[in-house]
């Protein structure tokens, strides 16, 4: 599985944790309306403006391919450093993800 197209979309955040620039990143994973927000405030605008029509059929095959498998990308996220932990909602970020960012209610 190719993750290019999620690791881009998250590219701001990468190494994150390990940084004093989201220090005061507070972005519980917990809170499904959190989860709601971080999509809607940091990815959709970064995917409007940075995503090829190739790059969001991408990331569109491989949200379908995650949800439809229930694939976990938790040890991937984890060694990305994102300054958030992914594992405590991940099916329903992915899911979010897609229905966000290309206006598809699956919930």
């Amino acid at each position: 599985m190719n993750l290019d197209a999620i690791d881009y979309l998250l590219c701001n955040f990468a190494g994150g944790a390990d940084t004093e620039e989201f220090d005061d990143f507070s972005f519980d994973f917990r809170q499904k309306e959190q989860i709601t927000h971080f999509i809607e405030q940091e990815l959709t605008p970064f995917f409007t403006k940075n995503f090829s029509a190739e790059k969001k059929k991408e990331l569109e095959e491989l949200l379908d391919e995650v949800i439809s498998k229930d694939i976990s990308l938790e040890a991937h996220f984890n060694s990305s450093l994102y300054p958030f932990d992914f594992s405590s909602n991940e099916k329903f970020f992915f899911k979010e993800l897609k229905a966000l960012l290309y206006k598809k209610h699956l919930r």
